[in-house]
């Protein structure tokens, strides 16, 4: 074979093949000019547009696993608040509901006037009481405001004789036309009778024997019944006399227990809200939404109370919130995919300013607030995937969170439970809701970012 080659290496040596003279040009005409920059980069991105990338294996049924959860958790903490708020209504009214108004006999104490001097008690008694002595219901006596002998001062020393009227002036005259009371006879005839049985052995005096004659006549007729002896009577009676709460207070409030400090620890459910710029960004929204699942969020609450009246308060303090989401997704190690998981966090430091109202009971007590809450600083960490880069993204540098998200507006409903007597505190329970109207990201992010908030903290309150 060597042989044959050089036998053809040296025949062909000295031949010259024939080139056509316009070869080259023709050649360098053909040339199309090699893009650079933008050109090159907006060729690529034409020639990916339509590109889907490899889909991991058990990534749909991730998906449907937590699409299927989120409508679960919520609806079962709407469940539980609105347990929670019929529960404390309910209590609520079962603990306030002897103050629905004044039962048979009973006045608001309001209504009752304070008298400048002191005046003497006169005791009502009941039309249809079967128990009265039959004497003194059948007696023409008028119940006329006379005064009583327990209101006679213990310092006044003995009677004044001089003061007592004369028989002649106590006895009434009875006119032609006129007939007399029984209780006038009777009393004629009781003066009588104890004037002729009176010797000098037991009424040295006769001045003193009208004394007490007199005296006693003038005790009114109705004070002298009897108290009715049925059983059922004496609660019918103990609920007529018994002490109403004054609502309107006739002092000045005191400053005292007008300022209230509480700590409360909450936990809440926090819901995503992706929306693309453009259509261009569907990918990247639905990228999100599908690697990025709810976890339990926390914040921690410093709050301080005054009181602006019987029943209207305002709450204030500072409020650190930490909403947290885990990120799924799978990446290619050696060759290999590995499932990763990790979690976001976008800590809030917020101002609350509500403005309660409160429902009064003994020891439990319900209030509704509502007001804004001003947010003081945001920041975010974790990683998110964009489906136009092989690895994740950092959610702090390329996530385009602002550093203040503006005003919130928050609900809440307080209970209140006291504890103690002397030195009394209040376990609080409030299940809350917060809106945050404006997005997380700054305005031109490729994907908005919004949230609304719904918890549960507990805490204590404290007066001073």
């Amino acid at each position: 074979m060597k042989q044959i080659d050089d036998l053809f290496r040296d025949g062909l040596s000295g031949r010259k093949s024939a080139v056509p003279e316009d070869m080259w040009s023709r050649i360098n005409s053909a040339k199309s000019t090699v893009p650079e920059g933008e050109q090159l980069d907006a060729i690529f991105a034409a020639g990916l547009r339509s590109r889907v990338g490899k889909v991991p294996a058990g990534m749909w049924d991730r998906i449907v696993a937590a699409r299927s959860r989120k409508p679960m958790r919520l609806l079962m903490a709407t469940a539980a608040a609105l347990l929670l708020l019929v529960s404390t209504v309910g209590y609520t009214i079962y603990q306030n509901r002897s103050f629905a108004g004044p039962l048979n006999g009973e006045f608001p104490m309001e209504q009752v006037a304070s008298p400048a001097e002191p005046v003497a008690i006169e005791e009502a008694v009941p039309a249809g009481d079967k128990n009265i002595v039959e004497a003194s219901a059948q007696s023409g006596i008028e119940a006329e405001n006379r005064v009583n002998l327990t209101t006679i001062p213990e310092g006044s020393g003995r009677m004044n004789e001089q003061a007592i009227p004369p028989e002649s002036v106590r006895e009434e005259p009875v006119s032609m036309g006129t007939t007399p009371s029984a209780a006038s006879l009777a009393l004629a005839e009781l003066t009588t009778e104890a004037d002729e049985m009176v010797t000098g052995e037991r009424l040295p005096n006769t001045e003193e024997a009208r004394a007490a004659l007199y005296a006693v006549s003038e005790v009114p007729a109705a004070s002298l019944t009897l108290l009715p002896t049925d059983e059922t009577a004496f609660p019918e009676i103990k609920r007529q006399y018994r002490p109403r709460a004054n609502l309107t207070p006739a002092f000045p409030v005191s400053p005292r227990h007008r300022l209230q400090a509480e700590l409360l620890f909450g936990v809440a459910y926090a819901n995503q809200i992706f929306r693309e710029s453009d259509a261009s960004q569907l990918p990247l929204r639905e990228i999100r939404e599908v690697t990025e699942f709810p976890e339990v969020s926390y914040q921690i609450t410093l709050r301080g109370t005054r009181k602006l009246g019987e029943r209207m308060m305002l709450l204030g303090g500072i409020t650190y919130a930490e909403i947290r989401n885990r990120v799924e997704y799978s990446q290619f190690i050696n060759g290999s995919a590995v499932d990763i998981a990790t979690n976001n966090q976008i800590r809030l430091l917020e101002a609350p300013i509500l403005l309660g109202y409160r429902i009064p009971g003994r020891r439990l007590q319900v209030s509704m607030n509502a007001g804004p809450i001003f947010n003081l600083s945001t920041s975010a960490r974790g990683r998110f995937l964009n489906p136009d880069l092989p690895v994740p993204q950092d959610l702090s540098a390329e996530g385009s969170y602002r550093n203040n998200i503006g005003v919130g507006l928050m609900a809440s409903l307080s209970t209140t439970y006291r504890i103690g007597h002397k030195e009394p505190f209040l376990l609080v329970v409030e299940p809350f809701f917060k809106s945050y109207p404006g997005a997380f990201t700054v305005k031109g992010a490729p994907v908005s970012e919004k949230y609304w908030v719904a918890g549960l903290q507990l805490g204590i309150r404290k007066s001073f």
